[in-house]
């Protein structure tokens, strides 16, 4: 942060009390503990229990969020994955021209519970967020495509016009499109991605065939 014009705050030393003000101000929980890593300063949120695995996607949107809401003090946008590590206090941080050693400006002790802390930092839209993840877990596990792993022999139906079955047909063609739809939920779990939908367009096309006049 010390050389980002864009960075509202700078030469912060050991006057952490205006990072806590910031917090407060901003309805941000505070932090655990403070530490200067000799380039800049360090945030911890000590829990009262290790984050089970399975809470990866809430740590990482919690992190995500905290990154966000400190973006003024030049926050690293890039250090929300589960595998980071950081700085230890007493050791050397030899980036530094004076090889200054990381130390704690702040030492609170101050541990939370890991989803007090989630509820406390992300907004509502969250919730709605993991509802709907969860809808879309549930709408994956009953998907099946039925219409198109079927022979093109078994899908024709013979109607009143003749053996031909072109009602059948079409019939097949118009459930191949529901699908269709189906298999780019399943593969991009949701609408077919830009720049990616080239195969299913093409797929498309050859029902839409069977259906209206080419």
């Amino acid at each position: 942060y010390e050389t980002n014009p864009t960075i509202q705050y700078h030469d912060l030393g050991e006057n952490y009390e205006i990072l806590l003000k910031f917090c407060d101000d901003n309805n941000i929980p505070r932090p655990s503990n403070i530490l200067s890593s000799g380039r800049g300063i360090y945030l911890h949120y000590t829990f009262e229990c290790p984050v089970p695995a399975r809470c990866k996607g809430r740590f990482q949107a919690t992190h995500r969020e905290l990154l966000r809401k400190f973006i003024p003090w030049g926050a690293d946008q890039a250090t929300y994955d589960f595998s980071r590590v950081f700085r230890l206090p007493g050791s050397v941080n030899s980036h530094h021209p004076r090889r200054h050693r990381c130390q704690f400006l702040d030492y609170r002790g101050k541990f939370y519970d890991f989803s007090t802390l989630c509820d406390m930092v992300l907004p509502k839209k969250y919730e709605d967020y993991k509802k709907q993840k969860i809808a879309r877990q549930e709408r994956r596990e009953k998907a099946r495509v039925e219409y198109l792993a079927r022979r093109k022999t078994n899908a024709l139906v013979p109607d009143e016009r003749g053996a031909q079955g072109f009602k059948g047909w079409a019939s097949w063609a118009k459930k191949g499109l529901y699908d269709l739809k189906t298999l780019g939920f399943l593969r991009y779990r949701g609408p077919v991605r830009k720049g990616e939908c080239d195969i299913f367009c093409h797929e498309a096309g050859i029902l839409l065939a069977q259906i209206s006049n080419p």
